[in-house]
This record gives structure tokens, C-alpha cells and sequence, in this order.
């Protein structure tokens, strides 16, 4: 069973969250929520799914290497394969109406890289290799056009010497960075901040991150106009363990939070703040913005219904003791698609 936390409330100077009131939510163990099918097997850690916009097909971020993956979703059919990448990709996704992947990762001997790829044609459309190359960030995003890449950069600070913790972001088109969005100031010459998700908005126009402090300081997002380079209100809370995924809702109107023993979902709006007890690695919202996805660390796939506050339990990876790193939905809400740390990507017809 899985317990919904009882509402309180926490105030602070930048954001008032109010915990949602909710009473028991039964996860009910074995009560499957659809027929599943194994699409691969034996890849490398899985780090990234997503589905095309007609949900035809699925392309499969791993951290094999220089490859990337795409297959048919309705007869499992491999129907692309790119094995000279730069370097293991972290974030995939699909430009918008096209069978075109976007894809950005980090490679040692490239640093930075993105690229455009014509599943199709078989052709790669637009590359970019090193454009940042000081280290691995820990947290990368692709704006939904497919047009721009985002990394968190958090560089040592030399004795008695102020640095910023910065977001920086490159158009792709030219290759040229735009200006830094800074996240936090400091003198400390170990990072004072942990950045783990970096997540763009569905029109492009906000880019959210979770900043997970030092053990006891305070979580927050933070968003920023992206246009205008202008801050946007905090949101702030009492962490419980490191954070996994981010995701905004389709409409925008809010963000959904991994932690290591619960799951949120804050409306941005409102600032009201729904909680789920149960840790989740990966999330992510179905398209009708009425529920989402989970994958845990135990192998086990779930869904939230945060509206009629049912909850349950969609099936669990042929390993129950290993990270499901991602989860995504198709365009319809009818498949989810789920991967693992050991390779393994599921296809779940859903049926609620």
C-alpha cells in the first residue's frame, strides 16, 4: 500500500507549497495495467526514451558507446540504427511532426555534442560536436524544437574568488551560445549544489531544474524565461533524498519531481503540492495530464492517478532489482514505454 502524505504546510521567504489532504491509496501488487512486450534486451543502461510524434516509433538513449536506437512501436522492428555518434547519448527526443532525432550527450574525447538524424534518409542533418568541453555536466536538456541544448555548468571555485553556478545554452543552428542563466553565487571551492535534471517547458519557452543541496538545506526549482533570460518564482521544499526526474505537464501548468522516497507533483499556479509516498527513478506525465508513470528502483513500473487518487501497479522488468532510468508515453496516452539499467526496454498497452 502506498500512502499518500497528510497535508501540511511549509513557508519560507521565496514559495508557500500546501501538501495535498489525501487519504490511503491502494497499490494493489500484481494487478497489471496491461499487456507488455519486450522490445530489446542486453543493451547498454538505458538513459533516455521517447516516442515520435505520431507514436510510430521509439528512439532509445543509451550509455553504449556511439550508438542510437529507433524501432517501429506496433511490430517491434529495428528500424534505425546510428553507430557514429560522438558518444553515448542522454537525452533523445524527436523533432516535432518529422521521424528525425534530435540527441545530445557527452563524450570524453568530444565534450559536448548534438546531432540531427534522418532516420529515414539515413543521414545525419546537423552536428555539433564540442560545444562544451570542461567536463561532464550533470544535468542536459534539448528545447522541443530540437534547436537548442542546455547544460548546467558548476566550476571550481579558486580561493577567495567568487564563481556562478550557471545554465548555458547553445542554438544549434549557428552553434553560438546565448547568455548564461546563473543559478546561485558562491565562494565554497567544492560545488555547493547538485544539479540532476534539467527539463524545457512544452512550448520551449521555460527551462525548470531541481537544485539538491548539501543533506538538510532546502530543494528547489528553479525556472527561467527563456526569452528574456528573467527568473521566475522559486519553488522550494525539505528534500528526502537525492532526485531523479523532472517533467513539466503538457499544458505547463506543472512539474512532476523524483525522489528517493516519494514522488511530487507541483502546480504552478496554485503552488499546491501533491505527494506520493513511493521513490521513483524515472517519471513521467500521460499526455491527458491526468495521471503519470513511474519506474523505481526495485524494476517496477507504476501509475499515479493524482486526480481520483488511484494508483497502480502496471508490471515489473524481467531484473526486479535494478533502476527503470526512463519511462515515456506515447502521443495517444495507450503505450508506455520502459527501460532499464541492464538494457531492457518493455512496451505496456495499457488498458485503463
Amino acid at each position: 500500500m502506498l500512502i499518500i502524505q497528510r497535508a501540511i504546510s511549509m513557508v519560507n521567504s521565496r514559495a508557500v507549497l500546501t501538501i495535498l489532504a489525501f487519504a490511503a491509496l491502494q497499490f494493489a501488487a500484481g494487478s497489471a495495467g496491461g499487456a507488455d512486450r519486450v522490445l530489446a534486451k542486453n543493451l547498454s543502461s538505458i538513459v533516455d526514451l521517447a516516442f515520435s510524434d505520431d507514436g510510430q516509433w521509439l528512439v532509445a538513449g543509451t550509455n553504449q558507446g556511439n550508438v542510437i536506437r529507433v524501432w517501429e512501436v506496433a511490430s517491434g522492428r529495428a528500424v534505425g540504427l546510428l553507430e557514429d555518434s560522438p558518444g553515448g547519448a542522454r537525452v533523445v527526443g524527436f523533432l516535432p511532426g518529422s521521424h528525425t532525432v534530435a540527441a545530445v550527450g557527452w563524450y570524453r574525447g568530444s565534450g559536448l555534442w548534438m546531432i540531427q538524424w534522418d532516420v529515414q534518409a539515413r543521414t545525419v542533418s546537423l552536428k555539433r560536436p564540442k560545444l562544451f568541453t570542461n567536463k561532464s555536466p550533470e544535468g542536459m536538456a534539448i528545447r522541443p524544437d530540437g534547436m537548442a541544448v542546455s547544460v548546467f555548468d558548476s566550476p571550481p571555485a579558486p580561493e577567495d574568488r567568487e564563481v556562478s553556478d550557471i545554465i548555458r545554452t547553445w542554438e544549434l543552428a549557428t552553434g553560438k551560445e546565448i547568455e548564461p542563466r546563473v543559478i546561485a553565487k558562491r565562494y565554497e571551492i567544492r560545488p555547493a549544489l547538485r544539479l540532476l535534471n534539467l527539463t524545457y517547458s512544452p512550448d520551449g519557452k521555460v527551462l525548470a531544474t531541481v537544485i539538491y543541496p548539501n543533506i538538510g538545506q532546502i530543494t528547489g526549482i528553479k525556472r527561467f524565461d527563456m526569452s528574456t533570460g528573467r527568473a521566475l518564482g522559486d519553488l522550494t521544499w525539505q528534500p528526502d533524498g537525492p532526485t531523479g526526474t523532472i517533467a513539466f505537464r503538457r499544458d505547463g501548468k506543472a512539474i512532476g519531481v523524483a525522489e528517493k522516497k516519494k514522488i511530487l507533483v507541483i502546480d504552478l499556479e496554485s503552488r499546491k503540492l501533491s505527494s506520493l509516498n513511493t521513490g521513483a527513478e524515472s517519471i513521467a506525465f500521460r499526455p491527458n495530464g491526468q495521471g503519470l508513470a513511474f519506474g523505481n528502483e526495485k524494476g517496477a513500473v507504476g501509475y499515479w492517478d493524482f486526480e481520483s487518487q488511484k494508483g497502480r501497479r502496471i508490471g515489473v522488468h524481467e531484473h526486479n532489482d535494478v533502476e527503470v532510468t526512463s519511462v515515456a508515453f506515447s502521443p495517444d496516452g495507450q503505450v508506455l514505454a520502459s527501460g532499464d539499467r541492464y538494457g531492457e526496454i518493455r512496451l505496456w498497452d495499457l488498458k485503463f
